[in-house]
């Protein structure tokens, strides 16, 4: 649940102006639902599975049913389905925990043996600073004001009333640019997000809504990085605008071209964290699971504070085909006319047709994928952020992080020069803003990810025993 503290910190000069600067494309939030200026996005959070005591089969069955879990959501809709994928954590609530513990027991026969064994259980979790792993999905439910010519039928509203319906249609579009979220625009936004809901709570990855205050949250954790968990600074209701999103992101960023290095107010003392955000750029040709450790839930194992998140969008099978033989065509021609080219010259450039020839082939593998699998395919990137007290330790961290998996064949590619987009691009709301590294996988590398796996406890965070 969210949690709101008025006291938390003295109040920021925070300017109307702030979404515009920062360019937070987010302009409302009712209940689960968030509103940009363009798309409407409906947010869950999943259930954790616990993945470290399970043998073999157990993991392959796991990954099964999430992959099932997102090709039926596929079969509804012959449609690309765009997605976002956010994997962050959270202290676990000790106190929570231990007042759970007294109601569950408060009508057994305990003695103070009991009592003094949950103060020394309180003591030790406190102490060693679990943290729990939480997941969340978003979905894209369609373009604000989009037009539905299904309902358009002047043979059953007459003329007068096919008109009324185009104008109201026609007036929405208009106001779409806008802050404003219309009530027809809601309106079929819930009964869009009232079917996805029936799909993604049934299945294996156990759906449920989250509220509009704990979507709030996730934006104004972004604004903290390496600082206490932040609380909202007033309760909030089910209906989120722009003045509550100004109100709750309030800080100084400075873009270091490599990092964010963002300031906070606590106290009146000025507090600073270091945030950066890495991208997976390459994959092993084969990923082996569950022999390997899955490359989302493999930052946990290393202790490093990170946060984990994906846009992708999900595409039918058969549809994914006629793409890649159009990318086909486009790199044939590429390579002829390249071959032309360089026979007409004498300076010919030896590595650039070697590149088209590499992609040529890399398409080649993709389609014959394609012809043996008939799941839907992933298009989009995989990032991990990692933040830090200082710049050293935010580069001391980034390189652990990146030799890590480079151990294991998977290339980190740290960027310069796009970590604000990268930021932004976080955002429950926003879009996929930087393609680089974008990249079209069949759905097993998603379902052995271990974007919803977790450890039995919790995860302990960097520098504990």
């Amino acid at each position: 649940m969210a949690t709101t503290k008025t006291t938390e910190k003295n109040k920021k000069n925070k300017s109307s102006n702030n979404r515009k600067r920062l360019g937070i494309s987010a302009v409302a939030v009712i209940d689960n639902i968030v509103f940009s200026q363009t798309d409407s996005y409906a947010y869950y959070q999943l259930s954790n599975n616990v993945y470290d005591f399970l043998s073999s089969e157990q993991k392959v069955a796991l990954a099964l049913r999430i992959s099932n879990a997102f090709n039926n959501l596929m079969t509804e809709k012959q449609e690309p389905i765009e997605c976002q994928l956010i994997i962050t954590s959270a202290p676990v609530d000790v106190d929570a925990w231990a007042e759970q513990i007294k109601e569950v027991s408060k009508d057994w026969k305990t003695g103070p043996g009991f009592e003094r064994y949950v103060e020394e259980q309180i003591m030790y979790l406190k102490n060693r600073q679990y943290m729990k792993k939480m997941t969340f999905l978003g979905v894209n439910l369609g373009k604000r004001g989009a037009l539905n010519m299904a309902g358009l039928n002047v043979f059953e509203s007459g003329f007068k009333g096919a008109m009324e319906t185009l104008k109201t249609w026609m007036d929405t579009i208009i106001q779409t640019p806008t802050e404003a979220v219309s009530a027809q625009e809601e309106n079929d936004a819930r009964k869009k997000e009232e079917e996805l809901f029936r799909i993604l709570s049934i299945g294996h990855l156990k759906a449920q809504r989250v509220t509009s205050e704990e979507i709030l949250l996730l934006i104004k954790r972004q604004f903290y990085p390496a600082m206490p968990a932040p609380y909202l600074d007033v309760d909030h209701e089910n209906r989120i605008g722009p003045g509550d999103i100004d109100l709750e992101v309030g800080s100084a960023i400075e873009n270091k071209y490599r990092w964010l290095k963002i300031t906070q107010m606590f106290d009146d003392v000025e507090v600073s964290g270091y945030r950066a955000t890495l991208s997976f750029a390459k994959f092993p040709k084969d990923i082996y699971y569950p022999a390997g450790i899955p490359f989302l839930y493999f930052p946990s194992r290393l202790g490093a504070p990170f946060t984990c998140y994906s846009r992708f969008t999900l595409h039918p099978n058969q549809k994914m085909k006629l793409e890649l033989e159009k990318k086909k065509k486009e790199q044939k021609d590429e390579l002829e006319n390249i071959s032309a080219a360089q026979n007409s010259l004498d300076s010919a450039v030896d590595s650039f047709p070697a590149d088209v020839a590499q992609a040529l082939d890399d398409i080649h593998r993709l389609s014959e994928m394609l012809a043996a699998d008939k799941t839907p395919w992933v298009e989009g990137s995989y990032r991990i952020v990692v933040e830090a007290p200082t710049e050293e330790t935010l580069r001391e961290y980034c390189s652990k992080l990146k030799q890590s998996y480079d151990d294991l064949g998977i290339l980190l590619q740290w960027t310069a020069g796009d970590q604000a987009q990268l930021f932004l691009e976080q955002m429950p709301g926003d879009t996929h803003r930087v393609q680089a590294f974008s990249q079209i996988t069949n759905l097993d590398v998603l379902s052995t990810s271990g974007m919803n796996f977790s450890s039995d406890v919790g995860d302990l965070v960097f520098g504990t025993d």
